[in-house]
């Protein structure tokens, strides 16, 4: 499988735009100690769960990319319940 080049500059703008966040469930780079990947979703296909460990397909887009990239999977959801915890999950914005 052949990848697209994207440049420094453009990473940096994007991850700058996103602030350093995952596009999915908005968690900082820096509660995971690794770099976001650069792709993009709008809020209407996501939303949380009434205790905030989980995210919750709204679309057919949406609840395929839940399961596609295993997005509750059980270490995730555990790392949310802790993050919780310090107050860094869920995003206020």
């Amino acid at each position: 499988m052949s990848q697209s080049y994207i440049s420094t500059e453009l990473r940096r703008q994007v991850a700058e735009q996103a602030r350093h966040r995952c596009g999915y469930c908005l968690t900082r780079e820096d509660i995971v100690g690794a770099p976001m990947e650069i792709d993009h979703i709008w809020q209407d296909h996501f939303a949380w769960s009434m205790d905030s460990d989980r995210i919750l397909g709204l679309t057919p887009v949406g609840r395929a990319t839940v399961i596609a990239l295993n997005l509750n999977r059980p270490s995730l959801v555990r790392a949310r319940q802790l993050w919780a915890r310090f107050g860094w999950h869920p995003p206020q914005d």
